[in-house]
């Protein structure tokens, strides 16, 4: 398609060369792949979003607020699951210093450390259900035309 006017129907109307709703779905698709890229897909997601933000009607509006908050809560939920790795890497580590250096360091407690591995590893996975399930909803609701809750379940979306 092209954005100009079909010079031998004036009653045509102008078509943008891709619809707004469409770089809708391209959104909720690139939060679905941020589990399995680090996150890389969702920095797409989000300055999209932002880009976005003030075109379109007020549904469409509406999803692409969605995909911003999905970004910021996403972003919490990193900083935490963070600085849970970074606990079991400064109870793992300093039984990895200690010991390489012959002296008689304290073996960092396994159960405290297995704890903070399956927090974490908890965490993300909920995280990663959670995303694909607001996506998915997402792009149910933009297929429907229907607007995203305002203010969204934190779940849901809706």
């Amino acid at each position: 398609m092209h954005n100009e006017k079909d010079p031998n129907n004036p009653n045509a109307q102008s078509q943008p060369a891709v619809r707004d709703d469409t770089i809708g779905f391209v959104g909720y698709a690139l939060y679905i792949c941020a589990p399995f890229t680090g996150g890389l897909t969702a920095i797409a997601a989000v300055i999209l979003a932002y880009v976005q933000r003030e075109n379109g009607d007020s549904i469409l509006r509406s999803h692409w607020t969605n995909m911003i908050r999905i970004f910021w809560t996403s972003f919490i939920v990193f900083l935490g699951v963070l600085a849970i790795w970074i606990a079991w890497l400064g109870l793992y580590g300093a039984s990895f210093v200690g010991s390489s250096q012959h002296e008689t360091a304290q073996t960092p407690d396994m159960g405290s450390m297995m704890m903070l591995i399956a927090t974490g590893s908890l965490i993300t996975l909920s995280w990663t259900i959670w995303i694909i399930i607001r996506c998915t909803i997402g792009i149910i609701n933009l297929n429907q035309k229907r607007a995203m809750g305002d203010p969204p379940n934190l779940l849901t979306g809706r």
